[in-house]
């Protein structure tokens, strides 16, 4: 009814300021279309988080943009990317965000959420724990990343120049894997048994014979 529009219209309008001031960390969220540019080209979009207008300032030329999540990539690498190149990537999930998008709602989302920014938490874009690791033949190391509040089917392999902000995480990692193989080792010689000293030679062993010291 009015009366709801106008308490979200005052909501808005107190959290325009915060939101102002937080344009700046649009490029450090979406690390910068240009910067992203290679890792976008012939992926898939697998949902759209946000939708910006460009400011009154901006040339007539100037498209509305979409801040957009990549499939098979973790939230660290979302992107702002013009509404021609998401139409060319998706035209489906473009039509479907412009029939559901509600810009107050998506306010009121982040007012109520402080770690959230363009659809994202902050959370999301943390390390909880690294799960395996793996050397392909003449490449760097990469991590199978279990990110925080995410199930495991959102698990991603990740390169080690962008865990560098997690490398306490990499090395409780390294750590677990190394104390794990020395038990693994452990175990096997406990396995084996202590070694025994034969008097003579035994008869499973022919062909020769052993010297005293070999025995």
């Amino acid at each position: 009814g009015r009366t709801s529009k106008k308490v979200i219209g005052e909501v808005l309008e107190i959290s325009s300021s915060s939101s102002e001031a937080s344009v700046g960390a649009e490029d450090t969220t979406s690390s910068g279309s240009e910067s992203s540019e290679e890792e976008e080209e012939g992926g898939d979009v697998e949902k759209i988080l946000w939708r910006r207008d460009p400011p009154e300032t901006a040339d007539t030329k100037s498209e509305r943009e979409y801040f957009v999540k990549w499939e098979r990539k973790s939230h660290i690498y979302c992107s702002w990317i013009s509404e021609s190149r998401l139409r060319k990537i998706s035209e489906r999930k473009y039509q479907h965000f412009e029939r559901t998008w509600d810009p107050e709602e998506a306010e009121l989302e982040e007012l109520y959420n402080p770690g959230m920014r363009f659809g994202v938490r902050k959370e999301w874009t943390t390390v909880d724990r690294i799960i395996a690791k793996k050397t392909p033949r003449g490449r760097l190391a990469r991590f199978l990343v279990k990110w925080c509040e995410l199930p495991h089917n959102c698990c991603t392999w990740e390169d080690t120049s962008t865990l560098r902000p997690f490398e306490k995480e990499v090395s409780r990692f390294e750590a677990f894997n190394d104390l794990a193989r020395t038990t693994q080792w452990i175990r096997r010689y406990k396995k084996a048994g202590k070694p025994v000293m034969y008097e003579e030679q035994p008869p499973c062993l022919q062909g020769g014979t052993l010297h005293d010291y070999q025995l």
